[in-house]
């Protein structure tokens, strides 16, 4: 299993990595494999995911890296994969999995594990809050926006726009319209940071302003601007909004999003399979305000618990094309700016790991190709 997807580690110093390797379509052998070594890095023990169609969780290649989560005797991984050919359409279809193992006898924890999170599933993240472990997806069609997920039990937090198609389909012997349908896999969006806070958790993105499907044209329509919007702790028993006589999961319930941001308009948009779904956005709070897509987007962003309802944020500055600078802020869990923004210098920020607390500096590390380097950056946080 050539792949390395991910690691953590327990107080004992024990380490469990995650191995991965691409099948081929109709190819069942074992290919995601969780090893777990001891201090010295002598192995000790290991498990390997169930991967087939019939009661596996159907995992033709894994997709990059995934979220692995030491807590409590357990171990915890996302990620997001694509299946084998779907016997109904044929399709290889994409979605992110959540499995758990128990980390001594390295078995796998069925009633707590999922084999579907979301779909598709472009980027995961996933914390402890404690008791349980909270997962975060960026999906682009079921549901369309960030989802989080807790219990087995998940909620739209966040929601954007769509393009739909100009030409029309078939879909099971039924035609669809033009403009009726979608597959739009863009989301104008990226994943930050998921934290646990005061009365939920709270959630850091970047994201085109407007809620409008007029304006889904291109990969870049707006500037990108980060926002965060706080998920009520017990999100996942909140009930689901009922709008036009159908439980609409895209619209973003205030009972589930309690910070303080107005309500967008209400918009809809069109399945794969054409059927209507209506869209809303609460609670969003907008930490910058750029305007000029060619000259300034937030990318990158990643945000660190760093004090009692304290939270650092950092995020990198592009153009459309190219790198700018790296800036930082100190917010509230309700979004409010403490300080900042300020100039970082040129500290870069990595595609897909988290940073981390540590001694009172936010830690993180990137690494140059070219020199075969990696840089260690640390940012005082108090």
């Amino acid at each position: 299993l050539p792949q390395f997807a991910g690691m953590t580690r327990d107080p004992e110093g024990n380490y469990y990595l995650l191995f991965t390797r691409q099948n081929k379509d109709g190819d069942f052998s074992p290919n995601v494999k969780l090893v777990r070594y001891s201090k010295d890095g002598v192995e000790t023990g290991n498990f390997d995911l169930p991967i087939g169609r019939d009661g596996g969780f159907d995992v033709m290649r894994q997709g990059y890296t995934a979220r692995v989560l030491w807590a409590d005797g357990r171990i915890a991984v996302h990620m997001g994969k694509t299946q084998h050919k779907n016997r109904g359409d044929g399709l290889n279809h994409q979605s992110a999995i959540f499995f758990v193992v128990d980390a001594l006898q390295m078995t796998l924890l069925e009633k707590e594990s999922m084999k579907a999170t979301a779909s598709h599933s472009f980027d995961q993240r996933m914390i402890f809050d404690g008791s349980h472990f909270v997962n975060l997806d960026l999906a682009d069609n079921y549901p369309r926006g960030f989802h989080l997920t807790k219990n087995k039990k998940g909620k739209v937090i966040f929601t954007f726009k769509t393009k739909h198609s100009n030409v029309a389909a078939t879909r099971g012997g039924k035609r669809i319209p033009a403009g009726k349908w979608s597959n739009d896999n863009r989301t104008y969006s990226e994943l930050g940071s998921l934290a646990p806070a005061p009365g939920g958790y709270l959630v850091l993105g970047a994201s085109e302003k407007s809620l409008d499907n007029d304006t889904a044209e291109s990969y870049l329509n707006e500037s990108r601007n980060l926002f965060v919007v706080l998920a009520d702790k017990d999100f996942g028993e909140k009930p689901v909004i009922d709008y036009k006589g159908k439980r609409q999961v895209n619209m973003v319930s205030p009972e589930v999003v309690i910070s303080p941001g107005a309500a967008s308009k209400i918009i809809n948009f069109y399945t794969f399979g054409g059927d209507i779904q209506y869209q809303q956005r609460r609670g969003v709070v907008w930490l910058t305000d750029y305007s000029d897509s060619k000259k300034e987007n937030a990318v990158k962003p990643r945000l660190v618990k760093s004090g009692e309802d304290r939270y650092t944020v950092i995020w990198e500055k592009w153009t459309d094309k190219d790198y700018v600078m790296t800036y930082g802020m100190e917010i509230n869990s309700q979004g409010k700016v403490l300080s900042g923004p300020e100039e970082l210098g040129a500290l870069r920020i990595n595609r897909g790991d988290d940073p981390v607390i540590f001694r009172d500096e936010m830690v993180w590390v990137t690494g140059n190709k070219a020199k075969k380097t990696l840089r260690i950056h640390r940012l005082t946080t108090k």
